[in-house]
């Protein structure tokens, strides 16, 4: 069995990453002004369980929002951890006008805001 010394091949040479479209630079977008573009909107589900133990709190939500308006990453950033799971669910699915930068449509970066409250 022959081992390789560390220095041997180009494992070695930093070589330049090709950024993935998803490591692109994002523009930020407020939460007012996404919640403004919003074509669909859906609330979380409620989990039973965390109903049943009457955990209630706001969970915020980091979104990206591809150049076609579709929520393609969404990721609970606070709020209560029984509470984060249906709060991203909802969020994917929210439906957005495109964002336009210098004529042309870009992903975006925005943040939404859930409050999980009993229902009366």
């Amino acid at each position: 069995f022959a081992s390789v010394p560390p220095e041997t091949g180009d494992l070695s040479q930093p070589k330049e990453p090709a950024a993935p479209p998803s490591t692109q630079a994002l523009a930020q977008v407020p939460e007012s002004v996404s919640l403004s573009r919003a074509i669909t909107k859906v609330n979380p589900d409620y989990p039973p369980t965390a109903k049943e133990i009457n955990v209630t709190g706001t969970v915020e939500v980091e979104i990206i929002i591809s150049e076609i308006g579709l929520v393609v990453e969404a990721t609970a950033i606070s709020g209560r951890l029984e509470l984060r799971n249906a709060a991203e669910e909802a969020a994917r699915k929210w439906v957005f006008e495109p964002s336009i930068l210098n004529g042309a449509p870009v992903r975006v970066k925005s943040l939404l805001t859930f409050v999980f409250v009993p229902s009366a």
